[in-house]
């Protein structure tokens, strides 16, 4: 894949009385658009994600479009709409890879956590997380996966994700902070 796409175009230049006309105009678009990415499960993006983008991208599409593009106005605008959600899909994919991959690893932060002398310690940094967090925090150290433990415990695939991600900020800066052993975390 190439290199990414950026455009960045000040939507302040958009009065609110053409953004609103051009948002009702296109919703379908954005709609249709969030509905078939959807089809296609993605850790970490939900629909409203999807939409919240999408109406950013009819904006964008606005602002960029000329007539010398060579192309028509609507295909324009569902040009940038696929593009930018495609954008958000693809981010969120590389960041569950790069959460796999540290996973995976012997470093993780699962088998240093196993690997501190500490026990007593771990159980008490694990008792000033959330309910949430603590039983996230010992599923994964159990070995279920996220989409495992979301569904366990009702929730959506990205909500156990920040949650485990906030429970291991947690734990790393009350590791730094004490200093404890040769503990160390690292968790993108």
């Amino acid at each position: 894949m190439g290199a990414a796409r950026t455009v960045r175009v000040d939507l302040g230049a958009v009065d609110q009385e053409t953004a609103q006309e051009q948002l009702v105009s296109y919703n379908s678009v954005v709609q249709h658009e969030a509905f078939k990415l959807r089809l296609v499960p993605t850790p970490g993006v939900d629909r409203e994600d999807l939409v919240s983008v999408g109406q950013i991208a009819v904006l964008e599409a606005y602002l960029t479009w000329s007539r010398h593009k060579n192309c028509a106005y609507a295909a324009w605008v569902r040009r940038i709409v696929q593009w930018r959600m495609r954008e958000l899909v693809q981010e969120c994919a590389n960041k569950e890879e790069e959460l796999q991959a540290d996973l995976a690893e012997t470093n993780t932060p699962e088998s240093k956590f196993l690997a501190c002398e500490e026990e007593s310690w771990f159980e008490a940094a694990v008792s000033r997380l959330t309910p949430r967090q603590g039983v996230i925090i010992a599923a994964r150290l159990e070995g279920e996966t996220l989409a495992q433990i979301a569904s366990t415990l009702g929730v959506h695939y990205s909500r156990v994700s920040r949650d485990l991600q906030s429970a291991v900020l947690i734990l790393r800066r009350r590791l730094e902070r004490e200093n404890v052993g040769d503990c160390r975390i690292r968790l993108r």
